[in-house]
């Protein structure tokens, strides 16, 4: 594993996210377009969220469970935080959902992307970097 992997799942994240974001700025709605980039979100934050806490966050929360001043339940809350955000938004705007309440699916874009883009630069500062300095990730993967 390493942070070049997990800064690129990252910056894909980032990039469909702001596509869905203009498509809330535009009339008429493309509720095509916008279904498949929140499918495509889902399979891509899904896969990213299952690795990092498999390579990070579980070795992470075991390695310094029993250091009270390491914080191994702030990495626990931070990941549940984005976990739950994005399962949320993803269970309530399906296909279906988008189409039958457009405002809502925007406002609710509008709302909860600036929050996850908060968790991930905290994710970056904080959990990678700790994880970088202790040995549990690689800057880049092994040639």
């Amino acid at each position: 594993m390493s942070l070049e992997r997990l800064i690129g799942e990252h910056d894909d994240i980032e990039v469909l996210s702001r596509s869905i974001q203009i498509l809330t700025r535009q009339e008429p709605p493309d509720f095509e377009k916008t279904s498949i980039l929140v499918a495509q979100l889902a399979r891509d934050v899904t896969e990213h969220l299952e690795y990092e806490y498999s390579t990070v966050y579980a070795v992470l929360i075991a390695r310094y469970a029993t250091v009270p001043s390491a914080g191994a339940d702030r990495f626990k809350h931070l990941f549940e935080d984005l976990r739950s955000s994005w399962s949320g938004y993803f269970a309530t705007w399906n296909e279906d959902h988008v189409r039958a309440d457009w405002t809502g699916f925007c406002h609710a874009t509008a709302e909860i992307f600036p929050h996850l883009q908060s968790c991930a630069r905290k994710e970056l500062n904080i959990v990678y970097s700790l994880a970088l300095n202790d040995g549990t990730i690689k800057l880049r993967k092994p040639i």
